[in-house]
């Protein structure tokens, strides 16, 4: 399946099912649901995409440009068959770096880390925030947006316990932004981190910290020199 640029694909309910292939070479991946550049890929509630497993192989490709939309409570991917995309029967997805992943959930959902397990629930229903996968650190390779919403660097309210990471690898201040949404970073360990790797650049970077939709905390940070988050 392609999505073409200036499309847009939209699974209401149910599951897509897609085949899967025999690599001719090692590596090879081959988009069974490619999403191109300008397109748009909308899966709704706790929709999903498996595939048949008849082969080895089996992937969804975002292209450069390209715009993948979920509101799977368990996020995009967590290595099991519970998340936007099945990993059963060796599926799995690939990425461009100015591709987009956009959550957003009637739900609490977890955002999809670096080694992840088996994503698991957590916190009180419809208070529609997001935050990461108990067992991944997040990276953002191009830009965080947020629209809407909290992005909790924790499982629940608690600040003893569950801090999460996440960490913007693009150093541009534009690279963290914000419309409605906020982050909310509570844990009396420092284990809720934005990590911003900005290097050497020297411009105001924001990060848009808050306790909820009306009480915000914006942090300025400027560089006076060496690398910031390396």
């Amino acid at each position: 399946i392609t999505v073409i640029n200036g499309t847009t694909l939209e699974v209401i309910s149910g599951d897509v099912q897609i085949t899967s292939y025999v690599e001719e070479f090692a590596g090879q991946t081959l988009g069974m649901i490619y999403v191109s550049s300008g397109a748009t890929f909308t899966l709704r509630n706790n929709s999903s995409v498996y595939t048949t497993g008849n082969f080895l192989k089996s992937t969804v490709q975002g292209a450069a440009g390209s715009r993948i939309r979920i509101q799977h409570t368990n996020g995009l991917y967590s290595g099991f068959s519970s998340a936007a995309i099945n990993s059963s029967g060796n599926m799995g997805f690939l990425l461009s770096a100015t591709s987009t992943v956009e959550y957003f959930g009637d739900d609490n959902q977890i955002v999809t880390g670096i080694g992840m397990g088996n994503a698991v629930g957590g916190g009180t229903p419809n208070t529609e925030y997001v935050y990461p996968t108990n067992n991944g650190t997040v990276n953002v390779r191009n830009q965080l947006k947020l629209t809407n919403g909290e992005l909790r660097l924790d499982e629940d309210n608690d600040p003893t316990v569950g801090g999460r990471t996440i960490i913007v690898e693009n150093s541009p201040s534009t690279s963290i932004s914000r419309t409605n949404g906020y982050i909310r970073a509570e844990t009396y360990d420092g284990a809720s981190i934005v990590k911003w790797m900005f290097g050497a650049d020297n411009t105001a970077h924001i990060i848009p910290f808050g306790i909820n939709s009306t009480t915000h905390i914006p942090l300025t940070v400027t560089s006076t020199g060496g690398n910031a988050g390396f």
